[in-house]
């Protein structure tokens, strides 16, 4: 049977607020999800009982969906492809075809094609009068019947000339936009993630994808109103605004004809593209569960989305029922019990086991109700399962009823009651089925475990990896949070990375495969390489031509001297002034209160008064004291320190590394050129501690003096690109900068302020405890296979993961190549990075294997993958 649109529940939508047929009005709520199977039996109990604590403390009716939206490599990297033809940039060419070459490879390989998007809605009824479950107390319930029925006659809506009934006071939608402003905050604490208010454009999107054929077809709509504003003047001649719904809007919602198929069955057609699309659907509901049930152990919504390979969507109503209505309802329970067994009696027969265990159930559920003062929940549980055919919603539905009776649940798909199921469903919509009701406590909605999550990375971009577990492929734009995209809400603000991981395990592949792929896609990189592993890029790599990169090897030429010079670095003088006493006073020993300390500020201070400040000008100044004093030959207590202090200076410049940080009055020095997309940094030379540890050789010591003032060149190269172009800068061996305060404030800076600059850094270390207090600041972390516990722990810490035996040993033994990965909305898995083609993973290539092993390697590594 065709739709009948005089049947839709919903009469206006008001940012996350819909207002119902009935006189409901919910709330809804998007939850971002949280990290479970990282956790231990222990830390299993922690999410439990935030959410056993909301449930037993809430006060009104629930309704909790899962709603699926399928994606695919295919429309993925088509997306991704539609994106950057909108870009105008020089590699846009060399993208497209980089996009469609992986299109076909991984449609060759075993890599998962086809997933699953769950967005995961929590929705409130905040009209308490409109809650499903009345008082049973008759005589209070009529009172409070005509008391409503009089406060409503003196509503505005009756009184006020040019209102109608049906219209929605504009106040009272203020109101209860305040009350679920107020319930997020509880949410937020309930299920341990980000939870946003969903817009009116994410809801009306939601209400939508009920009518799918499931080919991503549907888009969020710009300026949808399901209202128009009127107002009112009551006989006082005050006037009341409100909204007057337009329910020939919600029409636009259901372009799909939806036909009974069989009497479990509904066949739903789309006109997609000027031509039918069909999608066959089964709802199916819980006709038998348990009424006590243990957690962790119970989470079948969870298990179900994650173990089968097709998308089913999870509708939970819950009905609040107040505890003295609960233990009254368990009281009829057991009486109706007794009635069965007294009948089972009379012709000398015992009652059934079923019947037993029952009983059983409701006497502990009523001694625990009557002890904790809970609430209970009349709640039905919907499964919505769809296919393209009738025979493939068959299999579907088949291997949905086998996971479920594992759980010892039965399922049902009702004659007659698809359709209303489809409403029932639907966010903020009413009950309208009123048969397999399942009285539950608290505790059970709380073990389901709703916002656990299995997903990683972003629907959008370019493919770099897939899942350890369950081989879905893994997805990354890298400014992703920097946009205002439909829909997209990150934990985290900053758009940074953090890869750390021991030497040989893959992290530089990993950066510089991320940095390369984002060059393919519109963004610019500076590659800051102290080990001068990326040399032969200049020679261009797989997709980008030689003439699309530069790499400047710092120190190879005199012109390179003075290019680091602190004061034509840094724009900001005080940042310089600190930058140049810092590399000073590193190199030279000298602690703050020493008298070469006081004078080297001053004689820094006195240059930058100057017209042209620069660091030969401060060793000119203190040459020049130090003639003074030897000249006077008297006992001057600056004597010593300007000596020590002058001839120090002297012999920083003319260490080989040194003579890149001085620069002379009136030298034009060499700048870093900005007009290719990918820009390498190398400096010739450079001797930094393999093991990640402070410096303690003086090529060590100047080694990390150059990488804190290479961090001010990659300041100065975020502030003076195009704010609207994605930038990356790809800082390896950020350990030695962090070391000092300068440097670590220079990092901080390209960090915090990244998301404003739409700049990414990559921090590359090899150890976690390296980072500090930063990992606070950075969106997105990698971990490849750690060194020790400590390391492990450390990382763990930084991701919010539990400290278990188990995970510590996993960061410890991850393979080469693979790595435990939090992405931006804070998600966590372990994946394989795949470089997809042979030719990128062996320009990546940094140890010094022969060929031979390495294309071993290689094919070893690439057969793990499918490719």
């Amino acid at each position: 049977m065709k739709v009948n649109y005089e049947q839709y529940p919903i009469k206006h939508i008001d940012g996350n607020l819909t207002f119902g047929q009935d006189g409901t009005v919910w709330a809804h709520f998007k939850i971002h999800g949280f990290n479970y199977d990282l956790r231990d039996e222990k830390g299993k109990i922690e999410p439990f009982l935030k959410q056993f604590d909301f449930f037993k403390r809430n006060t009104g009716d629930i309704q909790q969906s899962s709603i699926p939206i399928p994606t695919n490599i295919n429309s993925i990297l088509d997306q991704t492809e539609e994106q950057i033809k909108g870009i105008n940039y020089p590699l846009q060419k060399q993208g497209i075809t980089y996009l469609k070459d992986v299109r076909r490879a991984l449609n060759d390989s075993n890599v998962k094609t086809d997933s699953t998007d769950y967005h995961d809605i929590i929705s409130l009824q905040l009209n308490k009068t409109a809650n499903y479950v009345k008082d049973l107390n008759l005589g209070n319930s009529f009172a409070r019947t005509f008391y409503n029925v009089i406060q409503g006659f003196k509503s505005p809506l009756y009184q006020a000339f040019g209102l109608d009934p049906s219209d929605i006071l504009q106040k009272e939608i203020d109101a209860y936009h305040k009350e679920a402003k107020d319930v997020r905050q509880a949410l937020k604490t309930a299920f341990s993630c980000k939870v946003d208010r969903l817009t009116a454009q994410q809801t009306i999107y939601f209400l939508e994808q009920y009518y799918s054929v499931g080919l991503q077809e549907i888009e969020y709509k710009e300026n949808f109103e399901t209202a128009e504003e009127v107002e009112g003047k009551d006989p006082t001649n005050e006037t009341h605004k409100a909204k007057r719904p337009n329910e020939k809007k919600f029409y636009e919602l259901q372009n799909s004809e939806i036909q009974e198929f069989d009497r479990q069955t509904l066949l739903m057609q789309r006109l997609v593209n000027n031509e039918i699309r069909e999608s066959y659907v089964r709802y199916f509901i819980i006709s038998e569960m348990g009424m006590l049930q243990q957690h962790p152990g119970f989470e079948f919504i969870y298990k179900a989305q994650s173990e089968l390979d097709f998308p089913v969507g999870f509708f939970i109503r819950s009905h609040y029922v107040k505890n003295r209505q609960s233990v009254k309802l368990l009281s009829d329970s057991l009486l109706a019990v007794d009635d069965q067994k007294k009948e089972a009696k009379k012709v000398g027969d015992t009652a059934e086991d079923s019947v037993l265990e029952k009983e059983r159930e409701a006497i502990k559920m009523q001694t625990t109700f009557k002890k904790h003062g809970w609430p209970s929940y009349n709640s039905t549980f919907l499964f919505r399962v769809a296919a393209k055919d009738k025979d493939t919603l068959d299999s579907h539905a088949r291997e949905l009823e086998d996971l479920m009776g594992s759980y010892g649940i039965e399922l049902l798909a009702p004659f007659g009651e698809q359709l209303n199921f489809h409403y029932e469903s639907m966010l903020g919509s009413r009950r309208y089925c009123k048969d397999y009701e399942q009285p539950i406590s608290p505790h059970i909605l709380a073990g389901l475990m709703f916002g656990a999550t299995t997903r990683l990375g972003d629907n959008l971009g370019f493919y770099f990896g897939q899942t350890l577990k369950q081989n879905r492929p893994v997805f990354m734009k890298m400014d992703i949070a920097a946009k205002q995209l439909d829909g997209f809400k990150a934990l985290f603000n900053s758009i940074s990375i953090m890869v750390a991981g021991m030497t040989g395990k893959g992290k530089s592949v990993l950066m510089n495969l991320l940095a390369y792929l984002s060059v393919l896609m519109g963004s610019l990189a500076l590659v800051i390489d102290p080990k001068a592993d990326r040399r032969e890029w200049a020679e261009g790599l797989p997709y980008i031509p030689k003439e699309f990169i530069s790499v400047w090897v710092l120190g190879e030429s005199d012109e390179d001297n003075g290019c680091l010079d602190p004061f034509k670095l840094c724009a900001d003088p005080e940042e310089a002034r600190d930058l140049f006493i810092e590399n000073i006073s590193h190199l030279a020993n000298i602690q703050i209160g020493d008298l070469k300390f006081t004078l080297l500020s001053q004689y820094v201070d006195k240059v930058m008064e100057s017209k042209d400040p620069c660091s030969g000008a401060v060793l000119e100044l203190l040459e020049e004291l130090e003639t003074e004093i030897l000249a006077k030959n008297v006992n001057d207590p600056r004597a010593e320190a300007i000596i020590n202090l002058t001839g120090t200076i002297r012999s920083i410049k003319k260490h080989k590394l040194g003579r890149l940080l001085f620069s002379e009055k009136g030298q034009e020095t060499r700048a870093l050129q900005v007009d290719k997309p990918l820009q390498v940094l190398m400096v010739q030379n450079l001797q930094l501690p393999e093991d990640g540890k402070p410096a303690t050789t003086v090529a060590g010591k100047f080694s990390e003096m150059v990488m804190i003032s290479l961090t001010a060149f990659t300041k100065q190269y975020m502030l003076k690109q195009d704010r609207y172009r994605h930038k990356i800068i790809l800082q390896d061996e950020a350990a030695a900068i962090e070391r000092s305060s300068t440097g670590a404030a220079l990092l901080d800076f390209v960090t915090t302020k990244g998301r404003y600059y739409n700049t990414s850094l990559i921090k590359g270390t090899q150890n976690a405890t390296s980072f500090g207090n930063d990992s606070n600041n950075i969106g997105m972390k990698f971990s490849l296979a750690l060194p020790n516990e400590e390391e492990a722990r450390t990382m763990l810490k930084f991701m919010n993961l539990p400290e278990t035996e188990s995970n510590i040993l996993m960061l410890q033994r991850l393979d080469n190549g693979c790595a435990l990965y939090q992405d931006v909305r804070g998600r966590c898995a372990t994946m394989r990075i795949n470089p997809v083609f042979s030719d990128i993973l062996e320009a990546f290539n940094t140890s010094t294997s022969t060929k031979e092993e390495r294309e071993e390697a290689r094919i070893k590594e690439l057969e793990k993958v499918g490719v």
